[in-house]
C-alpha cells in the first residue's frame, strides 16, 4: 500500500486514460490514509510559537519524523492542519518511500544571522528516492528580509525546496509561498512529477530601501529542472523570474547526463520571466538541454513569454536542440514576447558586470553572443499573443553567434498583436515598477541609425546617448539628437 502511490507517475507518464488514472489514485489516497502516519509532534515539535528556539526544535523534529519513517511501517510523516510549525533548515539524506502530507503550514525563520551561509536550502533533500510531497497545506519561505538582503550585497539565499542526487519524485496540492530564492529545484534528479500546485511570490509586501527593480525579488523562480523524465501540469505560478526552467546536466552528473525529457502543460503562469530554457554555459563534460515541451499554457503580464538563454563561458560546449512551445496564449507582455540568445542579468552588488548583455538591447547594443552554445530546432507552434506592452520595439529578439548561428528555427501559426490602448492603464496597475515608452518607432525617423556612447544598463549614462534613453512619455525622441 505505501508504494501504491507510485502508480500515479506511472500512468501519468504512459499516458493510460484519465480516469483510470484518478481511479487508482483514489484507491492509493484511501490506503495511504489506512496506513498510521507519523506526527511530528511526536517527536518534540511545538505548533503555533515563533522564537528560535522553537524553530531548532521544530527543525529537529521534522528531520527525527522522517529518519524514522525511513525505517518503519508507517511513512508519511504528517505536518498537522490547523497549525503552524516555525523552522529553521531541514536537511535530510538516504529517504526512501516515504510521505511528506502537509496538512498545516510551515514557516521557515526570517532571521537571517540564524542561518548557516552553507545551508542551501529550507528543505534540502539528497539522495532521496520515492518521496512524495503532498497535501493542502503551506510552506513559507519568509523571503522579504532575503530578498532586501540581495540587493544590500548578501551572498546566499536558500531555495524553498531542493531535491539534489534524487529520484522517484511526485509534489502535488499544497502552496509554496515566497521563497528567498528558487521555489523547488531539482538537481541532478530523474523520473518526476510536479502536479496542481501553487507558487506565488507577493510582491504586495513592502520593499523597502528604495531598491525598485523590474525583476524584484530576484531569483525568485518558480521551478527549476536539472533532471530527466519530468511531468509538470496544472500548477499555478506567479513569480518574479523564470516561471517553469530546465537547466542544463552534463555527461559527469549521476542521475542525469541531459536534462530531457520535460513536459509541462496545462499551467498558469502570471508576471515571471517566463516559459524558460536555461540559462546554457559551456562546460567541459557538455551541458545539455534536449527534449523538453511547453504547451496548453496562459500566460498573463510575464515580463519575458519564452525565454531561451545562453549563458558566459569559454571552455567546453553545450546545446540547446529539440525544444517546442505549442499552444500558448500570452496576455500584456510587457518586455519581449519570444527572446532567443545571450541571458540578460546583473546581480547588485556582486561586483561584476553580470552576463554583459545590456537590458536595453538592441537600443544600446552590447549583447555578446556565445560560440560554444548550440542552439537547433526549436518550434514555436500555435502561440499567440495579444495585448503586447509596446515598451519596447517589436515582439522579440533572436540573438545567435555568427560562428555557431542557430538552426532549425520554425514558427508555426504564431501571432502578436500590440497593445493599442493607453500603456499607463497597465503600467499603473503592475506589481513592479516598469519603464515608460523606449524609442517608440512611430516616433522615429526613417534613416534612423544606432548611435551609442552608453555601456551602463539601466538607462543610467554617461555622457549623452543618441537617441536618449526615455523610461517616460516626457523624453519621446522626435528624431532629433540631444543636446
Amino acid at each position: 500500500f505505501v508504494n501504491c502511490i507510485k502508480w500515479e507517475k506511472f500512468l501519468d507518464f504512459r499516458s493510460v486514460a484519465v480516469d483510470m488514472a484518478q481511479y487508482i489514485a483514489a484507491l492509493c489516497l484511501f490506503f495511504v490514509a489506512a496506513v498510521n502516519s507519523i506526527l511530528i509532534e511526536e517527536y518534540g515539535a511545538k505548533p503555533n510559537s515563533y522564537d528560535l528556539h522553537t524553530a531548532r526544535v521544530n527543525s529537529e523534529a521534522m528531520v527525527n519524523a522522517l529518519v524514522a519513517a525511513n525505517s518503519s511501517l508507517d511513512r508519511v510523516v504528517t505536518i498537522s492542519g490547523g497549525n503552524e510549525y516555525y523552522m529553521l533548515g531541514v536537511y535530510v539524506s538516504d529517504i526512501y518511500d516515504v510521505t511528506i502530507q502537509i496538512s498545516g503550514k510551515v514557516i521557515f525563520s526570517d532571521y537571517i544571522p540564524a542561518w548557516d551561509p552553507d545551508t542551501t536550502a529550507q528543505f534540502w533533500f539528497v539522495e532521496c528516492h520515492g518521496i512524495t510531497v503532498q497535501g493542502q497545506g503551506i510552506v513559507d519561505g519568509q523571503g522579504l528580509k532575503w530578498w532586501r538582503g540581495a540587493y544590500l550585497g548578501l551572498s546566499y539565499r536558500p531555495f524553498l525546496v531542493y531535491f539534489y542526487h534524487s529520484t522517484d519524485i511526485i509534489i502535488k496540492d499544497a502552496f509554496f509561498l515566497n521563497s528567498p530564492r528558487f521555489s523547488i529545484y531539482f538537481k541532478d534528479c530523474a523520473d518526476i512529477v510536479v502536479h496542481d500546485i501553487t507558487i506565488f511570490i507577493d510582491s504586495s509586501v513592502d520593499r523597502g530601501h528604495g531598491r525598485d527593480s523590474v525583476t524584484y525579488p530576484l531569483n525568485t523562480d518558480g521551478i527549476d529542472i536539472a533532471a530527466t523524465n519530468v511531468t509538470i501540469y496544472n500548477c499555478n505560478i506567479t513569480n518574479y523570474d523564470d516561471a517553469i526552467v530546465p537547466k542544463p546536466c552534463h555527461s559527469n552528473w549521476k542521475y542525469c547526463i541531459c536534462a530531457s525529457d520535460i513536459i509541462a502543460y496545462n499551467n498558469n503562469i502570471t508576471y515571471s520571466t517566463g516559459l524558460t530554457i536555461g540559462s546554457v554555459p559551456p562546460n567541459v563534460h557538455g551541458n545539455c538541454i534536449r527534449n523538453v515541451t511547453f504547451r496548453d499554457t496562459t500566460m498573463y503580464r510575464p515580463l519575458k513569454a519564452i525565454y531561451i538563454k545562453t549563458n558566459p563561458g569559454e571552455e567546453g560546449s553545450g546545446m540547446i536542440e529539440n525544444i517546442l512551445y505549442e499552444n500558448i496564449v500570452i496576455r500584456e507582455a510587457l518586455w519581449w514576447t519570444i527572446y532567443i540568445g545571450p541571458q540578460q542579468q546583473n546581480e547588485p552588488n556582486d561586483g561584476s558586470n553580470g552576463t554583459g548583455c545590456n537590458f536595453l538591447f538592441p537600443f544600446i547594443p552590447i549583447c555578446p553572443t556565445q560560440p560554444l552554445v548550440t542552439i537547433r530546432n526549436i518550434y514555436f507552434r500555435n502561440v499567440f499573443a495579444v495585448d503586447t506592452v509596446p515598451i519596447f520595439e517589436g515582439p522579440g529578439i533572436i540573438l545567435c553567434d555568427p560562428g555557431n548561428p542557430c538552426e532549425n528555427i520554425v514558427f508555426d501559426n504564431v501571432q502578436n498583436v500590440m497593445y493599442e490602448g493607453d500603456i499607463d492603464d497597465i503600467l499603473a496597475a503592475l506589481p513592479i515598477p516598469a519603464p515608460g515608452i523606449v524609442f517608440p518607432t512611430p516616433y522615429r525617423s526613417d534613416d534612423w541609425e544606432f548611435e551609442y556612447l552608453s555601456s551602463q544598463v539601466n538607462g543610467k549614462n554617461v555622457g549623452f546617448v543618441d537617441p536618449e534613453v526615455c523610461f517616460d512619455e516626457s523624453c519621446w525622441w522626435d528624431g532629433e539628437a540631444k543636446e
